[in-house]
């Protein structure tokens, strides 16, 4: 589902939902009064909920994904004028990080660089440093100039691979078009051994009408540089255009050159993919109807859901997904 709030523009987060598991927490909602003034248009139609779908999806995968929960869904009001709704979620900080991992609170917490065509800078940082990222980056250069098993340990040993590929499958699934280079998280706690994992944030460029058929394998970002346009996680490298060579491309195709990677990709998404799992098509519409529900018995008259994800996506996506993924070695029916 995908949720729009236009207040000081719009507010969309629905997209945590989906990293690879279903959210068995039920979902509260309340009407919120704020008494301030706050300029913005009137909501007249409620998208599907995208980030909060996609965050019930990727709220406990199958053993490998972080925990995030899909947060609570408020109606908005501005000085008792209907506004619209608001899905309040935990931001990715210590904190946070140390309760869903039973860990230190002690992090190197990263989000995408504030310039997200330029390759050279590099991310933000929100916690902690730049030392650990630095050297996955390292593995991965020497990874990708010269494919080894020793090279790609080298990553595996900084990076948790199984994650890795769970927040891959989630990004692929739901279509979302503002990625790679933009709308990412990675965390590391600052303790000997630990690696680095991605964390699912915001996706309002999930679950286009015009993208059922397509995937972060082979295209996105959408914007990037017509005709081109991105090319996704396999084809975006330096030589395609200004901006290609992203963090996340980066990591991935280096990892695809070992075929231990692959292997352990086509379990994962035979897992996700097969009965029972997260992105098996009757729990993804088990998920999106509980968010359904949850909307529509607090709809305002006059404000319209669109229901397009039921009707257009969940029941389509599995073939062009598999297809994408079988092109790249990475599933088996």
């Amino acid at each position: 589902m995908k949720l729009k709030c236009t207040m000081l523009g719009h507010v969309s987060y629905l997209f945590a939902l989906l990293f690879i598991a279903c959210a068995t927490q039920a979902h509260a909602q309340s009407d919120v009064y704020v008494d301030l003034t706050f300029p913005g248009q009137e909501l007249g139609t409620v998208l599907s909920p995208f980030d909060t779908l996609t965050d019930a999806l990727g709220a406990v995968s199958g053993g490998g994904t972080i925990h995030l929960e899909p947060g609570d869904i408020y109606s908005l009001y501005i000085n008792g004028v209907y506004k619209g709704y608001y899905n309040v979620t935990e931001r990715h900080d210590a904190d946070f990080l140390s309760n869903h991992f039973a860990a230190t609170t002690d992090w190197d917490i990263l989000t995408h660089s504030v310039n997200v065509a330029d390759p050279n800078d590099p991310p933000q940082v929100k916690d902690g440093d730049l030392l650990s990222w630095n050297a996955l980056m390292a593995a991965v250069v020497a990874q990708d100039a010269a494919p080894s098993q020793p090279n790609y340990d080298a990553i595996a040993a900084l990076l948790d691979i199984d994650r890795f590929i769970d927040y891959i499958m989630v990004q692929l699934y739901v279509g979302n078009w503002d990625w790679p280079n933009n709308n990412w998280g990675a965390a590391h706690e600052r303790i000997p051994g630990a690696k680095w994992v991605f964390l699912v944030w915001d996706s309002e460029g999930a679950y286009e009408t015009w993208g059922t058929q397509i995937t972060g394998l082979n295209y996105f970002p959408i914007w990037w540089w017509p005709p081109q346009y991105g090319l996704g996680l396999a084809g975006e490298r330096e030589g395609y255009g200004p901006g290609q060579d992203t963090y996340i491309a980066n990591i991935y195709r280096a990892c695809a050159l070992n075929a231990g990677f692959k292997t352990i990709f086509q379990t994962r998404a035979a897992t996700h993919l097969g009965p029972g799992g997260a992105l098996d098509e009757p729990n993804v519409q088990a998920r999106y109807d509980e968010l359904e529900a949850i909307m529509v018995s607090v709809l305002p008259g006059g404000v319209t859901f669109d229901d397009y994800i039921d009707t257009t996506w969940i029941g389509s996506r599995f073939v062009p997904l598999t297809n994408d993924l079988i092109q790249h070695g990475l599933y088996q029916p």
